[in-house]
């Protein structure tokens, strides 16, 4: 990793961030049921990814989300609250999976619906 890159992310754990930032998960608890009416309008395809043995945000939380997001997917990896970390590898992979689904899931909509939307709908050759 370059060092800037890995610099800047020690820095976004400079002073009180860490422990404000666990102030704020452990706010989830209350926040969620105010999210949970909102959520099932959110159309846009969502990946939850969370620790399996994270103690700080549980994986309940997860299971909250994606019970009510229509389109999300969720991935429980074996690993605590910092999974980019701890299992760096099998996160990346499951993004990566994740964004070619997606991207191949477009192309073949586009395909399939070529024609029929454009400007000469209707015309004949």
């Amino acid at each position: 990793m370059p060092a800037e890159i890995r610099e800047d992310y020690l820095a976004s754990y400079d002073g009180d961030r860490f422990v404000e930032s666990m102030r704020y998960a452990r706010t989830y608890p209350d926040e969620l049921p105010e999210l949970a009416r909102r959520l099932p309008e959110i159309e846009t395809p969502v990946l939850i990814i969370a620790g399996g043995r994270d103690r700080v945000v549980p994986a309940a939380n997860a299971e909250f989300l994606s019970a009510r997001l229509p389109h999300s997917r969720l991935v429980v990896i074996d690993a605590g609250h910092f999974v980019w970390e701890e299992a760096a590898g099998e996160y990346a992979s499951t993004i990566a999976d994740w964004v070619a689904g997606h991207r191949q899931a477009a192309a073949q909509t586009r395909e399939s619906t070529r024609g029929l939307d454009g400007p000469n709908q209707g015309l004949e050759a």
